[in-house]
């Protein structure tokens, strides 16, 4: 054993060192293993930012389980509750609601910034933009440009919207009552992606298309904004909200959000090496996206996505590593 030890690199001892004192604190005072049990995700695309928060929490010695799909009501909720003790997909300001519905800082904490400058908006096919002039979401009023839109039939725009539980469902239904489009748009909700495959076909056959996504994710990569895709503002009705980055420094409608961890506020107290951590980890909008369109193209087992964190990890090696570092030296 110390012959194989004194064989290794420097970095490699230095982790190995950084290895073996983890495992000495991840333990309550009667030896046992401790547990940091993440809440579910809501959507597969959400798997590897939260694998990658996960990697670093077993490298710091605690035993993760593996992550149960869960809308992001629910997910709050367990952690809340102490049934989950972290969340890697809380959305701040979007879940704002869902943070007070479980006591807000009372029971949970909202800790680091796990992926900046998130944002989210309207789209509507360039071609279509153009030809009719259209910039902003209050022109569907008019039946015209509403029926251009029209998927099934009935006189009105068919937005392709957010799944029933998500954030983003409620400010599209908001956005709709505030700027009076009731009678022009109906948000159709569904499985999300699926309703996105069918946008995508619609738009290679040439027909005029209206959506809603965000970013990072693999939509805009697909139906590039500005290139195949235009964002449309929100004027009026949203100005409780600020202006997204969006081409032009438009607004979008949508606040720009920063995606945080969510931690039960007790089991974070107790836990110095996990808060250290969290409020360390990032990971770039850009990187995620890329990984999303590597799902999209065929690598979306299980078994893919934990290839894609190890890959991120290892391009990362560094800084990872100082994060492991720092944390398991706030520990002790």
């Amino acid at each position: 054993m110390l012959k194989a030890l004194f064989c290794l690199s420097g970095s490699a001892v230095a982790v190995l060192g950084i290895f073996v004192h983890q495992m000495a604190f991840a333990a309550d005072p009667e030896g046992h293993e401790l547990e940091a049990i993440p809440a579910g995700v809501a959507t597969i695309e959400e798997q590897f930012q939260v694998r990658i928060v996960a990697e670093g929490l077993r490298r710091l010695g605690y035993h993760v389980p593996a992550v149960s799909e869960a809308n992001y009501p629910q997910a709050h909720k367990a952690v809340a509750d102490g049934h989950a003790h972290w969340s890697a997909n809380h959305w701040d300001p979007l879940h704002q609601p869902f943070f007070e519905a479980v006591g807000g800082e009372r029971s949970v904490v909202r800790a680091g910034n796990l992926v900046k400058h998130s944002m989210q908006g309207y789209l509507i096919d360039r071609k279509t933009a153009e030809e009719y002039n259209i910039t902003d979401l209050s022109q569907l009023r008019d039946p015209r440009i509403a029926a251009l839109f029209d998927v099934d039939g009935d006189g009105k725009s068919d937005l392709t919207g957010c799944n029933v539980g998500w954030g983003c469902a409620l400010e599209i239904k908001r956005h709709i009552a505030e700027q009076g489009l009731g009678a022009a748009i109906s948000q159709k909700q569904g499985d999300y992606f699926t309703m996105m495959m069918d946008v995508v076909a619609r738009y290679n056959a040439g027909k005029p298309i209206l959506y809603y996504a965000w970013t990072p994710l693999w939509v805009s990569a697909v139906l590039v904004p500005g290139k195949d895709s235009r964002w449309l503002t929100v004027g009026g009705g949203s100005t409780e909200q600020t202006p997204s980055p969006a081409p032009g420094a438009i607004d979008t409608g949508f606040a720009v959000n920063t995606q945080m961890i969510l931690a039960n506020k007790r089991w974070l107290e107790q836990n110095p090496a996990a808060e250290r951590f969290f409020s360390q980890v990032a990971i770039d909008a850009a990187e995620i996206s890329s990984q999303n369109m590597r799902m999209r193209s065929g690598e979306s087992s299980s078994e893919d996505i934990d290839r894609h964190v190890q890959h991120w990890i290892r391009t990362h090696e560094k800084e990872f590593n100082a994060w492991i570092e720092a944390a398991s030296k706030t520990a002790s």
